[in-house]
């Protein structure tokens, strides 16, 4: 980004101040990825649409670096929001096998 020097980009605190300037709206962010981080169903969900936790099988390179992007934005959102992955795959392993099984 412009005007940006790219140290900002070395730590999540840093970053938040240098893309959400104005504090009352950085903190409304923060906030809401901490709730984010209290819904496991909905993280579990983003780790397997970003095939977190399977290998890449891509035919082509662009492919595989559009899945790579997308696991990679996926570990982001998991930090911001604190989130344990283990736990998301915990989460995943219990998800009933067959429709209409309760976990």
């Amino acid at each position: 980004m412009r005007g940006v020097p790219s140290r900002l980009y070395d730590t999540a605190v840093n970053w938040f101040a240098a893309m959400w300037p104005d504090g009352g709206r950085r903190r409304v962010v923060l906030e809401q990825y901490r709730m984010l981080g209290t819904q496991r169903a909905l993280l579990a969900d983003i780790a397997l649409r970003a095939n977190l936790f399977g290998p890449i099988r891509a035919e082509t390179d662009r492919q595989a670096a559009i899945e790579e992007g997308r696991r990679q934005l996926a570990l982001e959102i998991f930090k911001t929001a604190k989130t344990d992955i283990d736990q998301l795959w915990e989460q995943i392993e219990k998800r009933p096998s067959k429709r209409g099984e309760r976990p």
